[in-house]
């Protein structure tokens, strides 16, 4: 028996795309000076008058080229792993909701603090791959490829703990951007083997009542 290729694996253009808008984002601040600093990142003063696109603009601002690089790897690292389970559309919209609930924690906690700092950066909509993919591997009874429930699990511990050892780093975006990746992964993740299993299950039986119908209608014809 001939041996088949592999499968070929499914092009995250979601992916490259934010891996695209973010970088070149960056560069345009280097060169725009303050300008979309200015206009786009999360500041809770201005949020307060009203600039909710603040939510959104600032998961695409990084501070420097290490707080980019390093948002980056992870992305390129769990993005293409999590956009390939979850399909174009809900990779799509789990990143921007992972965001946008990590920067509405992190608001919630600044009016509670009184602590007003500015913050930007992917990392809210970044830890919300993280729980995603902890839900996806709790779906797979503990094992998605080479990826472990443990190894998932010690990612994500040693990643907020390297948040809370930092300074300058908004750890309840962090918190927020996990909680809300893992809560949407629940709602929008299906095993695509058990989907397929459906699938066929229902044309089998829609096909079992056709050829009943037939056979009816010829015993009825005799």
């Amino acid at each position: 028996m001939p041996n088949l290729p592999p499968p070929k694996k499914k092009i995250c253009y979601v992916n490259y795309g934010l891996l695209t808008v973010n970088i070149v984002l960056f560069l345009l601040c280097i060169f725009n000076g303050d300008f979309f600093y200015e206009r786009g990142i999360f500041d809770p003063e201005d949020i307060f008058g009203q600039q909710w696109y603040r939510f959104f603009t600032s998961i695409f601002l990084h501070g420097d080229v290490y707080h980019l690089s390093g948002n980056m790897i992870y992305l390129y690292a769990l993005g293409d792993i999590v956009e390939r389970e979850l399909g174009h559309l809900k990779y799509a919209l789990l990143y921007i909701f992972s965001g946008l609930t990590g920067n509405a924690l992190s608001l919630l906690f600044s009016v509670m603090t009184n602590d007003l700092t500015p913050s930007l950066g992917a990392s809210g909509a970044i830890f919300g791959l993280n729980g995603a993919l902890l839900w996806i591997i709790i779906r797979k009874r503990g094992r998605h490829k080479e990826i472990t429930l443990p190894k998932i699990i010690f990612l994500i511990a040693y990643s907020l703990y390297n948040g809370f050892k930092s300074t300058n780093v908004n750890n309840v975006a962090h918190l927020g951007g996990l909680i809300g990746g893992f809560v949407l992964a629940i709602l929008l993740y299906r095993e695509k083997g058990k989907a397929k299993a459906k699938e066929r299950a229902a044309k089998e039986k829609a096909k079992a009542k056709e050829k009943e119908r037939i056979a009816k209608a010829k015993a009825r014809a005799k």
